[in-house]
């Protein structure tokens, strides 16, 4: 079946799919659409058709026509420095949308107000059904608007701020005292904790897990180094600052509050040849950690999760729920692959 229809830069239409098929254009919707009543030879004619002309239904043309407003487009806005966690959240996010025959359109909140509440505008403008909020660190009062109208809004790994919408994430305060506890068991008593930025919501519980399992253990502050407003490059230059003390007073433990954080302590410290003698607990996994000497032991998360459930929350939400928020703390993991478990050689 050999035919051209219409200009070669324009785009083929339901009509020239007809047309080459020798059908009516309602036939063709209804094979479009799965409809019964259409023979399995007529099928296969509309079929080869679609095929030879490179045919796209046009999905919001349909939803209108059936009473719809959907866009099938799922918004999503992601921490501005690109990290594994959030890949893999991204990820999982795309792979339920795809489920639900829609699109994810993703941008970065760099913490700039002026081109943040931009980018968002832009997304809007783009009448998104639902909104994924991934690590959020600042308010979203100007959603409510747009949440009264009907967009359904998810925040994941990250707090809704007061807002009345979803939420998941790990339960990052235990988290933080399950490591800081494993550290503290094996006699650790010269510490340090490096964290990204405290406005964060979950970094900052990090923070207050491993501020509250110091204090339960008694341990002075003062054995205590506490940084935060860390990166990778930062974590590097500060952890050298710390083990090129007096061996008495460098810490004999780390405590990375993010696998970021986490790849700049690790290359200091071999950079130092100390990576056998001082201890580190990351939280977050990350790529190749299980397969340094020694590994890296970590507080794993599970991102895939996190996002799988923001998606379906966001679905949900979109195809109707009209329940109250919804919650969801999940649990982390402590996982001993030899890092975390040094114990204190001064």
């Amino acid at each position: 079946m050999t035919q051209n229809s219409g200009n070669a830069n324009s785009h083929p239409t339901i009509k020239d799919v007809a047309a080459l098929a020798q059908v009516a254009p309602k036939t063709v919707s209804r094979v479009i659409n799965e409809e019964p009543y259409v023979s399995s030879t007529t099928k296969e004619r509309v079929l080869s058709a679609i095929k030879e002309l490179h045919y796209r239904p046009d999905v919001h043309a349909a939803d209108l026509r059936r009473g719809k407003s959907n866009s099938r487009t799922l918004g999503v806005l992601l921490g501005a420095r690109p990290n594994p966690f959030s890949s893999s959240v991204h990820w999982s996010i795309d792979s339920v949308a795809v489920q639900h025959s829609s699109l994810v359109l993703a941008s970065a909140l760099t913490g700039n107000q002026d081109r943040d509440s931009k980018t968002v505008d832009e997304m809007l403008s783009r009448r998104i059904d639902g909104l994924i909020l991934v690590t959020a660190a600042s308010s979203q009062d100007y959603l409510i608007p747009e949440m009264r109208r009907g967009l359904a809004v998810v925040f994941a790994d990250s707090t809704s701020m007061g807002l009345p919408s979803d939420t998941v994430m790990s339960d990052n305060y235990a988290g933080a005292i399950s490591g800081t506890r494993a550290l503290l068991s094996i006699g650790h008593r010269n510490m340090a904790y490096l964290g990204a930025k405290k406005n964060v919501y979950t970094v900052s519980q990090r923070r207050k897990g491993f501020l509250a399992a110091v204090k339960e253990s008694s341990l002075p502050m003062g054995n205590i180094d506490l940084v935060d407003d860390m990166d990778e490059r930062k974590a590097y230059t500060v952890t050298c600052r710390l083990i090129d003390r007096a061996r008495t007073k460098r810490p004999t433990a780390i405590f990375a509050g993010q696998n970021l954080i986490a790849r700049g302590v690790i290359r200091a410290l071999r950079t130092r040849g100390l990576e056998k003698s001082i201890a580190i607990i990351s939280f977050d996994d990350a790529d190749m950690f299980d397969m340094l000497d020694p590994g890296i032991t970590v507080i794993k998360q599970n991102p895939e999760n996190i996002g799988r459930i923001a998606a379906n929350m966001a679905f949900e939400r979109i195809n109707g729920l009209t329940a109250e928020p919804r919650h969801i703390l999940l649990p982390t993991e402590l996982i001993p692959r030899g890092s975390g478990e040094i114990p204190p050689s001064q």
